[in-house]
C-alpha cells in the first residue's frame, strides 16, 4: 500500500514540474487511453524536441539510447524515394564528433543499430555505465544523430552501394511472389509501396542537393525525441538533454506531416478481389486467399484495445494448434498463416493456401469446396479446454523480464512517440494483460472467428498458373465460395498428441561391464568411455534449463561409389521426413515442439554428426527419439515420394537456402571426388536404397563421441546416459569402412559457375595456408580474421550489402588454416570487388595492423574472453573439436588467455600477417545468374471485385 501510495505521489510531482507533457503532434489521443508510465521522465523542450528518460536495472551496468524521429519512406517526395533509408546508413556509419561510429561503439563494447520504417527512423546504441564517460560520449551520440549526422561524399557513395546491396535480390523468384503477394494485398488496402526499380534508380541517379533537403525538411526538433533508459542518474540525464538539445533548430517553414500519415492509413473497402497472375516458373495451379482486418496490435491505446489484441492472439493459438491437426498429412488440403507484416503491421491477414493436384476446372471446384470447408470446420466450435491452452500460449508471450528490460522499454516508448501506442507502467501493463485473459470466454473466440475468417469481404483470392492451365474466372470463384458458405459446418475432429515414447521404446538391458572408463580433468570435463565404442564427453555450464549435445564420427562411407554415397547422405533427410516408429514426421515434430527438443542428423565431408538441445528435465525423452530415429525409422512410400519431388525442385529451381546452396556448389568444386546428387540421381533414387543405407551407415554407434555441455549434474545425467547409449549397436567390422581422406587441396582455382534464379553475383575467395596448429597460431590467426572482416566490410560495403571474412583451422591433421573473403556485387562489378578484396588483403598482409587498432582489439578480448566459459554453445563447439581433431581438451583453454596476455606483440601479428595471408593457392570461386524472372510477369493477366 505504501509502494502504491509513493508512485502516485511521485506521478503527481512529474505533473506538476513538468507541464509540458503531451503526446506527438499527428496522432489524436483517445479520451481512455491508457496512461504513460510515471517512472519515465517524459518532457518537451521549446524548441518541441521529447525526451523519454527512465531508470531500470534490468540487465545492471548498461544503458540503451535509443533517437527516433517521425520520418521515414511515406515522408520522401517523388525524388526522395529511398532517401530516408541511405541518411539512415550515413547515421549508423558516422557523425560530427563521432566519425569512425561503428568502431568506436565497438571498442566500448557495446552494439548499435538502425531502421527505417513508413513513418519513422530510429537509431540506437547500447553501453556499459561503469564508465561514466560512455554516458556522456551516448548523449553526444544521441545529439549527432539528431541534426549532426556526417554527410561526407565518399561514405555517401559506399552506403549507396550498401542500399543497393540491400534491394538487390538474391532470389529473383521468390522475390517476385513476395512483391505479387504485397500488390495484391497492400494496394487494394488502399496502401501504396515502392517499388524495387523506383528506389534502386534513385540511389544510382543520386542528387545530393534533394537528399540534403529530405535531412533538413526532416530531421527536426518537433519530430525527433531522445530515449535514454538503464543503469542511470535521471535527473543528471534530463539536465545534459536540455543542454545539449535547447540549440537545435526547425526550419522557418516546417513541412506538414499529416500528407504522409494518412497516405500511409489503410481503408478497407469491404470488397472482395480476384487476381490471376501467370507463373512460368511454377506452373502449377495454386490458390492463395488473404482474409484481411486492421491489425490489433499496431497501435493499441486504450483498454479495450488490448482486449482485443489478446483475443486475436488466443484465437490465433487456437488456429495454430488446430491447422497443425489438420495439416498431418503430406498432402495437406490447405495450409494456413498468419501475418502482420502487411502494410507496415498495419494488416492481419490470414493467408489460405490451396494447391491443386489437378488442372480440369470440375477438379479443381472439388478441391476448393474439400478445402475451405476444412477450414470453416478449423475455424469453429472452439471448446474450453482448447481456450484454456491459448490463453496458455498467450501468456508465455509475456513473460516479466519483457516489461521491464531496457530494450523493451524503449521500443515502448518509441512507439508511444511515434504512433501514441499506449506504454503504460511494467507492473500496470503485466496486471492488466493477466486481468483481461482472465476475462477473454468463449463467446470473445467465436466472435473473432466469424470477423477474421469470414472469407465473403475484404478478401483476396490470387490464382497462380502457368500459361497454359485453364482458371476459373470471378464468377466461379463467386459460386464456389457462396456454396461453402451454404453447407453446414462438419465438426472439428482433434487427433490426439504424442505425449510420451517410452511406451514404444523397448530398451534391451544395460550390460554390467556397460561403462570402460570414468575420466575428469583439469577444466572439469567428464570423459566416459562406453563398450560398444561409444564415448560421452560432459562439461555442465551456466544455468539455462537446456543441454546442448553434439556427436560424431568420421566420414567412412566411400566416396568412389556414388549410388552408394548420395543415398547414404540423403538418408538422414529422408527418414526426418517420414518418422519413426508408429509415428509420422507430423506427430514427432509436434512431440519435439512441445517438449523444447531439437534433433537433427546428417552426413558432411568429414563427418557423421547428430545435433541437438534438450531441456535438462527431458534428457531421456531426446534420447528415446534419438534411439526411434536410428533403431526403427519409418517406412513411408507417400512421404518418401513427396521428399524426392521437393529435393528435385530444389535441383531445378535452386535451393532456398543460399548458404547451403553455396557451400554445397563450393565443395563440389574444390573436392571434385566428392559425389552430390543431380536430377539423374534422384530419378534412380529408391525407397528401399535409402532404408537400406540409412540401416548400414546410421543403425550402428561405434566410434561415436558424443558432447554434451549446458545445465545439468553429471552424477544424474550419466546414468540416463549410460541407460540409452550404452544399448545401441556398435557395428560390424564391415560397416567401418575407411572412407578417403578428402583434405583442402592447396592448389590455385579460378572457377566461374552460372546459377539459376539469381539476380547479383557471389563471389568467395579462399587462401588456404600450411601453419603450426599451437595454441599461439590459432591466436594470431584470431587476430589476423578480425582485421581482414574489418577491412573487407570497410572498403567493399561501396558496392556489396554483406561482404565478410574469417579464417579458420579447417584442416588440424594437415596443419591447413583457411582465409576466406565473401561478397555479392551487382551483376558486371564482380571484378572491381574482387580486386578491391585482394587489395584489402595484400594491404593487410604488406603493412598489418596499427598500433591503436592493436590495442583496442587486444584489450577488447582479454576483457570478453572469460565471459564464454558460461556459454553452453562455446564448450560444445570447443569440445567437439578437440574430440574430432583428437586434441588435448584443456591446453588451448589454458593457454589462450595467457598468450593474449603476454605473448603476443604487434609485432608477432605483422610478422604473422606476412607469414599467414598467402595467395600461393588463392581459390577465386564466382556465381553469376543464369536465367532470372521477368519483371513484365509481374503484371497480373486480370483483376475482378465483387
Amino acid at each position: 500500500m505504501i509502494l502504491r501510495y509513493s508512485i502516485l505521489w511521485i506521478y503527481f510531482l512529474m505533473c506538476c514540474i513538468w507541464p509540458a507533457i503531451g503526446q506527438h503532434n499527428t496522432i489524436a489521443e483517445a479520451p481512455d487511453t491508457l496512461e504513460l508510465d510515471p517512472s519515465v521522465r517524459y518532457g518537451k523542450l521549446k524548441n518541441g524536441f521529447t525526451y523519454y528518460i527512465r531508470h531500470t536495472q534490468e540487465p545492471e551496468n548498461e544503458v540503451y539510447f535509443q533517437m527516433v524521429v517521425k520520418a521515414g519512406n511515406f515522408h520522401e517526395d517523388s525524388l526522395q524515394v529511398e532517401y530516408a533509408h541511405l541518411l539512415e546508413h550515413m547515421g549508423a556509419k558516422g557523425t560530427l564528433h563521432f566519425p569512425e561510429l561503428r568502431k568506436y561503439i565497438q571498442y566500448l563494447g557495446g552494439h548499435r543499430h538502425a531502421g527505417t520504417t513508413d513513418l519513422s527512423t530510429w537509431y540506437w546504441a547500447r553501453l556499459s555505465t561503469e564508465n561514466q564517460e560512455f554516458l556522456k560520449d551516448g548523449l553526444q551520440i544521441l545529439r549527432d544523430w539528431s541534426q549532426g549526422i556526417d554527410l561526407d561524399p565518399v561514405s555517401i557513395d559506399v552506403e549507396r552501394g550498401a542500399v543497393l546491396g540491400e534491394i538487390r535480390t538474391a532470389n529473383p523468384y521468390r522475390d517476385w511472389l513476395q512483391e505479387v503477394t504485397e500488390t495484391t494485398v497492400e494496394q487494394r488496402s488502399g496502401y501504396q509501396r515502392k517499388g524495387k526499380g523506383k528506389r534502386a534508380d534513385n540511389i544510382r541517379n543520386f542528387n545530393k542537393d534533394t537528399f540534403v533537403r529530405f535531412y533538413k525538411e526532416w530531421y527536426r526538433p518537433d519530430l525527433q525525441a531522445a530515449i535514454v533508459v538503464g543503469d542511470i542518474h535521471v535527473d543528471s540525464v534530463e539536465m545534459q538533454i536540455k543542454r545539449l538539445f535547447a540549440d537545435l533548430q526547425k526550419p522557418e517553414d516546417p513541412k506538414d506531416v499529416s500528407p504522409a500519415v494518412l497516405e500511409h492509413t489503410i481503408k478497407l473497402d469491404g470488397r472482395n478481389r480476384y487476381i490471376v497472375q501467370a507463373d512460368t516458373v511454377n506452373p502449377t495451379p495454386r490458390l492463395r486467399v488473404f482474409s484481411k482486418s486492421p491489425n490489433p496490435g499496431y497501435s493499441p491505446k486504450t483498454q479495450e484495445d488490448f482486449k482485443n489484441l489478446l483475443v486475436q492472439k488466443v484465437y490465433q493459438e487456437l488456429l495454430l494448434a488446430r491447422d497443425g491437426n489438420l495439416n498431418k498429412q503430406y498432402r495437406p488440403l490447405f495450409t494456413w498463416t498468419p501475418s502482420d507484416q502487411y502494410a507496415d503491421q498495419q494488416l492481419y491477414t490470414m493467408r489460405i493456401s490451396l494447391n491443386f493436384h489437378e488442372t480440369k476446372l470440375p477438379k479443381m471446384k472439388m478441391e476448393f469446396l474439400k478445402s475451405l470447408a476444412a477450414f470453416r470446420s478449423m475455424n469453429s466450435g472452439f471448446t474450453e479446454d482448447e481456450l484454456k491452452h491459448g490463453k496458455e500460449m498467450v501468456r508465455k508471450m509475456y513473460p516479466d523480464n519483457r516489461f521491464r528490460n531496457t530494450k523493451e522499454l524503449a521500443e515502448r516508448y518509441r512507439d508511444h512517440f511515434v504512433l501514441g501506442t499506449a506504454a503504460p507502467a511494467p507492473d500496470l501493463k503485466k496486471q492488466l494483460i493477466t486481468d483481461l485473459l482472465d476475462e477473454i470466454d468463449l463467446d470473445d473466440v467465436h466472435k473473432a472467428a466469424n470477423k477474421y475468417g469470414d472469407l465473403r469481404s475484404n478478401t483476396d483470392f490470387l490464382f497462380y498458373a502457368g500459361p497454359d492451365i485453364s482458371t476459373p474466372d470471378s464468377t466461379m470463384v463467386w459460386d464456389w465460395l457462396s456454396e461453402v458458405f451454404t453447407k453446414k459446418v462438419e465438426p472439428y475432429l482433434p487427433t490426439p498428441p504424442v505425449s510420451s515414447l517410452r511406451e514404444v521404446v523397448e530398451l534391451p538391458n544395460v550390460a554390467p561391464d556397460a561403462v570402460r572408463s570414468i575420466t575428469k580433468n583439469q577444466i572439469g570435463v567428464t570423459t566416459v568411455d562406453l563398450a560398444n565404442g561409444v564415448k560421452l564427453v560432459l562439461k555442465p555450464t551456466g544455468n539455462s534449463n537446456f543441454v546442448k549435445i553434439r556427436a560424431s564420427r568420421p566420414n567412412n562411407v566411400p566416396f568412389d561409389n556414388r549410388r552408394e554415397y548420395l543415398a547414404a547422405m540423403l538418408a538422414p533427410k529422408a527418414i526426418q521426413f517420414a518418422g519413426a516408429g508408429p509415428y509420422t514426421k507430423f506427430q514427432l515434430s509436434d512431440f519435439m515442439g512441445g517438449t523444447d527438443l531439437q534433433l537433427l542428423q546428417r552426413l558432411d565431408r568429414t563427418e557423421q554428426i547428430i545435433v541437438g538441445s534438450s531441456r535438462a528435465d527431458r534428457m531421456e525423452d531426446f534420447l528415446q527419439l534419438l534411439y526411434l530415429y536410428t533403431q526403427q525409422p519409418r517406412m513411408d512410400q507417400e512421404a518418401f515420394q513427396v521428399w524426392k519431388n521437393r529435393e528435385q525442385r530444389w535441383i531445378k529451381q535452386g535451393h532456398p537456402d543460399k548458404n547451403m546452396f553455396f557451400t554445397s556448389a563450393i565443395d563440389q568444386i574444390r573436392f571434385p571426388e566428392l559425389p552430390l546428387p543431380d536430377a539423374e540421381d534422384l530419378d534412380h533414387l529408391s525407397m528401399d536404397s535409402i532404408y537400406t543405407a540409412y540401416h548400414r551407415w546410421y543403425n550402428n554407434f561405434g566410434g561415436y563421441s558424443f558432447v554434451f555441455t549446458g545445465d545439468f549434474d553429471v552424477n544424474e545425467l550419466l546414468p540416463v546416459l549410460v541407460k540409452y547409449l550404452s544399448v545401441l549397436p556398435k557395428g560390424n567390422s564391415s560397416d567401418s569402412i575407411v572412407g578417403e581422406d578428402l583434405s583442402i587441396p592447396l592448389k590455385k582455382l579460378n572457377v566461374i559457375r552460372q546459377v539459376n534464379n539469381s539476380s547479383e553475383s557471389n563471389v568467395f575467395l579462399h587462401f588456404p595456408v600450411v601453419a603450426s596448429t599451437d595454441t599461439r597460431t590459432k591466436v594470431l590467426v584470431s587476430l589476423l580474421s578480425n582485421a581482414l572482416y574489418s577491412r573487407i566490410w570497410d572498403r567493399l560495403r561501396k558496392g556489396s550489402y554483406s561482404p565478410g571474412a574469417r579464417g579458420d583451422l579447417v584442416d588440424f591433421k594437415n596443419g591447413i588454416y583457411n582465409f576466406q573473403i565473401w561478397l555479392d556485387a551487382e551483376t558486371g562489378k564482380e571484378d572491381i570487388m574482387i580486386r578491391w578484396a585482394l587489395e584489402e588483403f595484400r594491404k593487410l598482409r604488406e603493412n598489418g595492423v596499427k598500433e591503436d587498432w592493436f590495442e583496442k582489439n587486444m584489450d577488447k578480448r582479454i576483457s570478453n574472453y572469460a565471459n564464454r566459459f558460461s556459454n553452453s554453445a562455446f564448450w560444445n563447439d570447443y569440445l567437439s573439436e578437440k574430440v574430432r581433431n583428437d586434441e588435448h581438451m584443456a591446453t588451448e583453454i589454458l593457454e589462450y588467455e595467457t598468450f593474449l596476455n603476454y605473448f603476443i606483440t604487434l609485432e608477432d601479428l605483422n610478422k604473422a600477417a606476412k607469414e599467414l595471408l598467402s595467395e600461393k593457392f588463392l581459390q577465386k570461386i564466382v556465381f553469376l545468374p543464369k536465367n532470372t524472372a521477368s519483371t513484365s510477369e509481374l503484371k497480373a493477366h486480370s483483376v475482378e471485385e465483387r
